[in-house]
């Protein structure tokens, strides 16, 4: 904990953010082709994971 207390999550993340943006952007005709169902899909899995993870905690807690 000592060492990566000094360390700044802001200077890390924005570059991985940068690059997830600039992948994503690249592949917009992609996921146009897709449509709807593609939205769909990925709202559903975001929130199962989510749901995983809370019952995760609640039991591991």
């Amino acid at each position: 904990m000592f060492i990566t207390k000094h360390v700044n999550m802001l200077a890390i993340i924005t570059p991985m953010l940068t690059f997830a943006g600039l992948s994503i952007a690249r592949d917009i005709p992609a996921f146009r082709k897709l449509g709807w169902r593609i939205v769909l899909v990925s709202l559903i899995a975001n929130f199962g994971t989510f749901i995983g993870a809370a019952l995760n905690a609640e039991i591991f807690n």
